[in-house]
């Protein structure tokens, strides 16, 4: 039963770390640390994000240790760290994460809609609509200060998942953040 969950847990997290690693793809040089809130349907999921050029580190607690999630812009590959095994999974995607919009406005067409004040943060507005099913559609409010999407909009098939970055900060990063930490054990599969 704990091992179905824990299954469950990791599928929810991997479409949320894609989110988190576009969301991050404005800020390609910066340094800066953030609250996390994910709200999906019926779930929602506070934590901590840290970005440091193209590394991105997500951290969600939880009541065995909870979990880290490291990735990187434009990297098919996304380390899943749970902490209270010690242990950690790579989970290897079909195609790359984008940092930027390269891929999505591949798929989608891009438009400002406007400016907004998120969080605190004046923002410009972006929404991308899928070509293929125009129903389907990505909101990003960037800060033009720190050039991070600070809130996220994505709806597939009528379901809405918001991310939002809360309290950002431009701040020094040490690299062992984005690094697995030492102890812990690859898992098998």
């Amino acid at each position: 039963m704990e091992a179905m969950r824990m299954l469950r847990l990791w599928k929810i997290l991997a479409g949320v770390i894609a989110a988190v690693i576009m969301l991050a793809g404005c800020c390609s040089a910066a340094e800066v640390s953030a609250d996390l809130l994910l709200l999906m349907p019926g779930k929602m999921l506070k934590g901590k994000i840290y970005i440091k050029g193209k590394k991105i580190r997500a951290e969600f607690n939880g009541p065995k240790g909870g979990m880290i999630v490291l990735g990187e812009n434009n990297s098919k590959t996304r380390i899943f760290i749970d902490r209270g095994r010690k242990i950690y999974h790579e989970v290897t995607n079909k195609r790359p994460d984008d940092v930027d919009d390269s891929y999505l406005i591949t798929v989608a067409d891009k438009k400002v809609v406007g400016e907004n004040t998120i969080n605190g943060y004046k923002c410009t507005k972006i929404r991308y609509t899928f070509r293929d099913n125009p129903k389907n559609t990505d909101i990003r409010w960037v800060s033009d200060k720190f050039k991070v999407p600070v809130r996220m909009e994505q709806t597939r098939n009528g379901v809405t998942e918001i991310t939002e970055y809360k309290n950002v900060k431009e701040c020094k990063l040490p690299d062992s953040l984005f690094q697995i930490p030492k102890g812990y054990k690859k898992a098998k599969k």
